[in-house]
């Protein structure tokens, strides 16, 4: 829904333990083989446990800040 553009909201995964290590080396491969475009590198972010304040910061941040992110990255 997000990549639809009928969610603007930051999605983030919580990474515990490497659980979604695999999850984020399948989107980067598929990114880097074409099967997906690069911005759906950023449907999502990963935090592991040591970064549970950046995730609350990015969680708190309104959809606009998520969306101008992901346009400069990729303008």
């Amino acid at each position: 829904l997000k990549q639809l553009k009928r969610v603007n909201k930051p999605i983030a995964v919580f990474n515990v333990k490497g659980y979604y290590d695999a999850l984020d080396a399948l989107m980067k491969r598929g990114a880097e083989e074409k099967f997906l475009r690069i911005d759906c590198l950023e449907l999502y972010k990963s935090f592991t446990e040591n970064e549970i304040a950046e995730m609350i910061e990015y969680l708190e941040s309104g959809p606009e800040e998520v969306s101008s992110e992901i346009e400069r990255r990729y303008s």
